[in-house]
């Protein structure tokens, strides 16, 4: 034991964005890093990675490897409304067996928003967007019925999202860069 035990396993992920693994090969490829080791395999949600959706990616993983952890690195709150994303996260869950890993990130890439026509807004609007889109997403996951109504979403008497277990659910993170964040405190401040 190191440091008293303080030290937890070290683990390796593996991050798909710089790899470009097409289609046809992603079942073979996620295979082979689960057989290697790998703890987690982290997919992207970006619009310049070979046009692979991370549902449906991490979704195909999940019903074809039994112990690698499976993670977005990240969703970006602007690209999909968050219904679908609780929805699709529980069920990501539930195929996995509760491997999923639910990465959610108020959008950073400006390449992105203007390749796909959506409207890259100024940080503090993102992270309220995603604030909001936390507050659906984990009441669509642990209650039977979500009503939600902020400044960006209006949500009324939704379904929870799939069959999640009392207590059970993605374990989620959510990610804002450090320049996000400044500009949204220089915003709110007037700094």
């Amino acid at each position: 034991m190191f440091l008293g035990g303080l030290l937890r396993p070290f683990r390796f992920g593996a991050v798909t964005y710089w790899a470009n693994i097409p289609v046809y090969n992603w079942i073979e490829t996620v295979r082979h890093l689960e057989e290697i080791g790998y703890s987690t395999i982290f997919q992207p949600d970006h619009f310049d990675t070979n046009g692979n959706d991370p549902i449906a990616m991490l979704s195909a993983a999940a019903v074809s490897t039994e112990k690698i952890n499976l993670g977005t690195l990240v969703f970006d709150v602007d690209y999909r409304h968050p219904v679908i994303l609780a929805k699709a996260s529980a069920d990501i869950h539930l195929l996995s067996g509760g491997r999923f890993e639910f990465g959610i990130g108020a959008g950073w890439d400006r390449n992105d928003y203007e390749m796909s026509g959506i409207l890259f807004d100024r940080p503090s609007v993102r992270i309220e967007r995603l604030d909001e889109a936390l507050h659906i997403i984990r009441s669509m996951w642990t209650e039977e019925k979500t009503t939600f109504l902020g400044k960006h979403y209006k949500i009324t008497n939704i379904e929870k999202a799939g069959a999640l277990p009392e207590g059970e659910h993605p374990r989620a993170r959510a990610r804002l860069t450090a320049e996000m964040a400044r500009t949204a405190i220089e915003e709110q401040f007037r700094l």
